[in-house]
């Protein structure tokens, strides 16, 4: 099961990963250091790996909310109907510049037909779902900075005055 694991630390890393009978995999590590008969120190030693090879095995479980069982042949589809939109994008792209001078109808019919191709391809892609997972990393770990500069609290605190002539009678 594991290279040079011991047998209770294999039997650790087989709780961490599948469980045991009807029980689910046992993620907490005090739980699982009791339940093995190992150290929890034991553990934190492999638990990078298990997380690693449990992560795996989700994703390729066919029966995982993660994982998208599609035939090849789908997926050759797919991947020609993102090249042809791509292509149609480049088409459309060169046909607005060629009306761009002019400003006429045609411009405007060929800006809104590129607009709505490129939106399609952007969406069919992948691209716009890339786009989107970065932003929200990027708002998550500027978040997660925010509150480990809050928990520091090297800011002191300034202790504030209040004007009461404002209110006065």
């Amino acid at each position: 099961m594991g290279k040079g694991l011991s047998e209770p630390m294999q039997y650790a890393k087989q709780l961490y990963l599948y469980g045991e009978g009807s029980t689910k995999p046992v993620k907490n590590t005090k739980t699982l250091a009791k339940l093995a008969g190992v150290s929890e120190r034991g553990i934190r030693d492999h638990i990078a790996e298990w997380r690693q090879t449990s992560s795996e095995l989700a994703l390729n479980n066919p029966n995982s909310p993660y994982s998208l069982a599609l035939s090849e042949e789908v997926l050759i589809q797919h991947r020609d109907e993102i090249d042809f939109l791509g292509n149609e994008v480049k088409t459309l792209r060169e046909e607005v510049k060629k009306w761009s001078r002019d400003k006429t109808q045609n411009y405007y019919v060929a800006l809104q037909a590129y607009q709505t191709a490129l939106t399609k391809w952007e969406k069919s892609s992948g691209l716009l779902a890339h786009y989107n997972t970065a932003e929200a990393a990027m708002k998550e770990r500027a978040r997660a900075h925010e509150r480990a500069k809050g928990k520091q609290g090297d800011t002191p605190k300034v202790k504030r005055k209040v004007d009461r002539s404002r209110f006065a009678d």
